[in-house]
């Protein structure tokens, strides 16, 4: 009977851990396995399209777009319900899912930098700029050795 009352207990307080994500939890690996070994996306969540960080982050992008190109990265933008890219195929998930995934909670703003091999590179509650984002996939062995394939 104890050991019935401890594991339910263990398990309300896991829900409540969860609390603000409901729905199907997938893997953030599963979630980008669309991409891998292909393709460095670039998650940008927001509460909705109208947030200034998510403008900002958005601008940094569309002035960037042959940079983010060269590096194969995938921009996709989950404000509110709504996913869209910028570059790249959608990834077939849910923003409620995407969010899960990555421990992105409905009200916040967060940029999260996702390498070739799944996992998760930088994650930040603000802006990012392009000279930040490519400096840290191009100090990587991977990307290293892509420049020096592509001449």
């Amino acid at each position: 009977m104890l050991k019935t009352i401890a594991g339910t207990a263990s398990l309300a307080l896991f829900a409540a851990v969860l609390g603000t994500v409901s729905g199907p939890w997938i893997a953030p690996s599963a979630a980008m396995s669309a991409y891998k070994w292909k393709s460095r996306p670039l998650l940008i969540f927001a509460p909705s399209s109208k947030v200034s960080e998510f403008d900002r982050q958005k601008s940094t992008v569309t002035a960037n777009m042959a940079g983010f190109r060269e590096r194969d990265m995938v921009v996709i933008y989950v404000a509110g319900d709504s996913v869209t890219t910028a570059l790249g195929r959608e990834p077939g998930r849910s923003a409620q899912a995407l969010r899960a995934a990555y421990g992105v909670n409905n009200g916040e703003f967060r940029t999260i930098l996702v390498g070739k091999d799944g996992g998760a590179k930088l994650r930040s509650s603000k802006p990012v700029s392009a000279n930040r984002l490519f400096g840290l996939f191009d100090s990587m062995p991977m990307r290293q050795q892509e420049m020096q394939e592509r001449g």
